[in-house]
């Protein structure tokens, strides 16, 4: 409500609709129209083919305990993992659980559902390491820049193997879990879990969108002026 003021004059109302209006409308969108639409923001800026894989949790918890009681929180958070673009800091695809699921399982149907675009290479955490998502990766030949848990000599040695530069690339994601979480809030305020699958999936395109528009003006700010 505290940008209702602001929404108003951007799209010329006199008055903000009832709060119910703005909730059944939210209802009526499709998950796979925003995913589509997470592409085609994606595709605003160039992509590198470098993409990075990373996890974060978003809070379900609301303010009122007789909220959480009369809605059955169990779980009050949410695992949202991103896949993104090392290089403009864009989100290409997302990945929603309310469970506890393994970060080794997730990465496959995360990249199937950005099989539209070639992927150079993949970085992670060692939290992804996983013969299966290795073969995976190879099978599309994209060059797996995840790291080995080192279990015996021959990890290490593999380990050793990696270029350092390449690996510290894994770190962009972790700004992008930060700057999504300090721009739009780190708590999902929707009440069930596809509304709250739908809200994260907003603010992925809504990250893109500024992501481009940054670029863009500061690419517009940093061209040297021309003298007629």
């Amino acid at each position: 409500m505290m940008e209702s003021p602001r929404v108003c004059e951007e799209i010329e109302l006199r008055e903000f609709p009832d709060f119910t209006t703005s909730n059944k409308q939210f209802k009526r969108f499709y998950r796979k129209v925003l995913i589509v639409l997470i592409y085609l923001t994606a595709c605003l800026l160039p992509r590198s083919g470098r993409g990075g894989i990373d996890a974060t949790c978003y809070d379900r918890r609301h303010n009122s305990k007789h909220y959480i009681k009369r809605c059955k929180l169990t779980i009050q958070s949410m695992k949202i993992t991103f896949l993104v673009d090392l290089k403009h800091l864009t989100i290409l695809a997302v990945h929603v659980t309310p469970s506890r699921k393994h970060d080794s399982q997730i990465v496959i149907p995360l990249v199937k559902q950005y099989e539209k675009e070639f992927l150079e290479s993949l970085s992670g955490d060692k939290g992804y390491d996983s013969t299966k998502i290795r073969k995976f990766l190879k099978k599309r030949r994209t060059r797996s820049l995840i790291p080995y848990r080192e279990f015996k000599r021959k990890h290490a040695h593999w380990n050793s193997l990696f270029n350092t530069k390449d690996l510290h690339q894994r770190s962009k994601c972790e700004t992008i879990n930060s700057m999504t979480k300090r721009n739009y809030g780190d708590t999902l305020t929707s009440k069930g879990f596809h509304n709250q699958f739908k809200e994260t999936l907003f603010i992925a395109v809504v990250h893109n969108i500024d992501r481009s528009l940054t670029i863009f003006i500061m690419r517009i700010s940093t061209e040297p002026k021309r003298i007629i």
